[in-house]
This record gives C-alpha cells, sequence and structure tokens, in this order.
C-alpha cells in the first residue's frame, strides 16, 4: 500500500550477516502462510541489546530510524562491519576518511601494519562514540591527548615504527598548555591543533603542518600578535627566505614540552635564555662561517656585567631578547 517493496533477495540474505536465519527467527509472530497482511515491526533489540542502548546516546544518533542501516545495510542485506574506514564512514565521512587515506597512519596501514590506528581507534566503537564537542568524547578537546597518547607513549610501538618522539604526552603534561587546560581553558592547544586531525603528516612532509617552514603559521595560528612580529624578524624573513638553519618556534620553545617564561626549567626563562636559547645557534662555529656572524657575542655578554649577574642567579638582568 505504501509503494515500498517488500522483496527479499535470497542470495543477498544468504550472503549477509543474517543469512543463517530463518525468517520466523525475527518476524517471531509469523505461525502460518500465507500470514496476515500486516504484520509487527521486529524488534531488532532483542538480539542486539547493546547497539540498541548505546547508540540512541552516540553521535549516531542524529541518523534516527536509519542508523542501523546507514553502516550495516538493509535489513535483510545487513553486513557485518569492516575494519574502518571503510564504506560504512565514508559515505557520511566523506572528507575525514579522504583526509585519512592520505595520513602517515593510513600510510602505515597500509604497507600492512595490523596495528595502524583506524578511525575506531580514535572515536571508538561506532555504537558508543560521541561527538567531539562532549567533554566524554575520547576526541574532545580535554581527551584528545590522553587519546593519542595510547598509542604515542607505548614504548614498543614508538620503536617499532622508529617514531622520533619517544614520550610526547608526558612532555605534553607539562607544558603550558596542558596546564592552561587544567585550567579550563579548553581553546588551549591539542594534538590536533598542530597535527592536524584526519590529514595527520610526517614532519618531513612540506605540506605538513609541523614541517619545518610551517611552524610558525601553525603557532601563530592562536599566537597572531608574536607571529606578525616573527615574521619582520631577521629569523622569520630567513624561513621565508627557505634557510633551514633558520630557528623557527620550536627551537625556541620546544615542542610538546613548551614551558612558560617564568618556569625555571624553560629555554625562554632570565636564567636560560641567553646560554641555553640563543647561545646555541649563536655560539655553534658552523652557523658563524656559514653566515658570518661574530662568535664573540655569547662569551663578551658572559663577561659582562649583565651576564655575570645572570650567572649568579639574578633574574631580573638584561639578557638577549632584553636588546
Amino acid at each position: 500500500e505504501s509503494g515500498r517493496s517488500i522483496y527479499v533477495d535470497p542470495a543477498k540474505h544468504k550472503a549477509s550477516v543474517h543469512g543463517g536465519l530463518g525468517c520466523t527467527t525475527c518476524h517471531t509472530t509469523i505461525k502460518e502462510y500465507p500470514h496476515a497482511k500486516r504484520i509487527p515491526r521486529v524488534n531488532c533489540a532483542s538480539c542486539h541489546a547493546e547497539p540498541a542502548a548505546n547508540v540512541p546516546r552516540s553521535a549516531h544518533a542524529a541518523l534516527g530510524a536509519q542508523a542501523c542501516a546507514s553502516c550495516h545495510g538493509g535489513t535483510h542485506e545487513v553486513n557485518r562491519a569492516g575494519k574502518v574506514p571503510g564504506r560504512e564512514c565514508i559515505s557520511c565521512h566523506g572528507d575525514a576518511v579522504r583526509d585519512y587515506q592520505l595520513s602517515v597512519h593510513a600510510t602505515v596501514g597500509k604497507a600492512g601494519a595490523a596495528d595502524s590506528p583506524t578511525c575506531q581507534s580514535c572515536h571508538g566503537r561506532a555504537h558508543t562514540a560521541l561527538p567531539a564537542t562532549d567533554p566524554n568524547s575520547t576526541v574532545s578537546r580535554q581527551k584528545l591527548p590522553l587519546t593519542c597518547g595510547g598509542c604515542h607513549s607505548n614504548p614498543a610501538l614508538v620503536a617499532r615504527y622508529h617514531i622520533p618522539i619517544a614520550r610526547p604526552l608526558e612532555a605534553y603534561e607539562l607544558s603550558v598548555h596542558a596546564r592552561a587546560m587544567r585550567q579550563g581553558k579548553t581553546q588551549a592547544a591539542i594534538c590536533s591543533d598542530c597535527h592536524g586531525n584526519h590529514l595527520i603528516l610526517a614532519a618531513g612532509n612540506p605540506a605538513a603542518k609541523i614541517y619545518w617552514g610551517n611552524v610558525p603559521a601553525t603557532c601563530g595560528a592562536c599566537h597572531t600578535k608574536i607571529f606578525a612580529e616573527y615574521k619582520e624578524s631577521v629569523h622569520g624573513r630567513a624561513v621565508a627566505a627557505g634557510l633551514h638553519d633558520a630557528p623557527v618556534c620550536t627551537h625556541c620553545h620546544g615542542e610538546h614540552d613548551i614551558l612558560g617564561p617564568d618556569q625555571p626549567n624553560a629555554a625562554i626563562s632570565a636564567a636560560r635564555l641567553s646560554f641555553a636559547t640563543c647561545g646555541r645557534c649563536h655560539g655553534d662555529e658552523r652557523l658563524s662561517r656559514k653566515f658570518g656572524f661574530p662568535l664573540d657575542r655569547l662569551p663578551s655578554y658572559a663577561d659582562s656585567y649583565h651576564g655575570l649577574a645572570s650567572r649568579s642567579g639574578a633574574l631580573t638582568v638584561a639578557n638577549c631578547a632584553s636588546c
């Protein structure tokens, strides 16, 4: 009467995950044939209690009555969800899956790595995945560092794939960004702000957000005023000219363990700035020969009133940044 076909293709049904079930396994009210013209709707929750309970609370609740069929297919042609991302995710999340397929995560998966991350690795199972805006989501701004750390703080995995940063989560937890997040400042930088979401590329890829020449713009997305000043500096102009020896943000501030200038161990603290940070390049003989800058700047500062005062522990004395 509704014009909707009720034809069931026997071959497709047999090939489906329900292929071993008979019609009356689900349509339990049918006792004879021909059956009544109208029969009650099948209660899928009688077998699938867990998805029936969880999906309405998940991000996929927005799909309404089509939530199950969107991933698994029609009622009589139900497919078991394969290893995602596959057709199940790309049908709705096309841009995300296409970005993922270009990422370093997908690259190792295509090379045969059984433990390469998939959609479920980060978002959780489809039945329980929560929107990123939910603080309890594994990909919320509050939880994402822990999610990434699940793999990137695993020593065996880091060694197996030659990941150059051994304990990024532990380093991040010490940073000014993580401290701000713990104070409830949820716009503080997390992994995805610097590395991207799905299109995560290796640091050596010129298209990566963390590629040497792209780091200033990546940091500048939040630190707009400092980025504008940096671009006009001798360092910023050198980076724009393609000089790979020129420092970007991470050379002075660090990568994951970025500390505030008020912290004694920070590379930019008053006590360490001149000797440990600026001096690392400006006291380098190779760089001095290459770019023609004098090597005596650090020794002359060290022997000056300011340098002597700094080495004796004074924190308010002039350093490189002062001048």
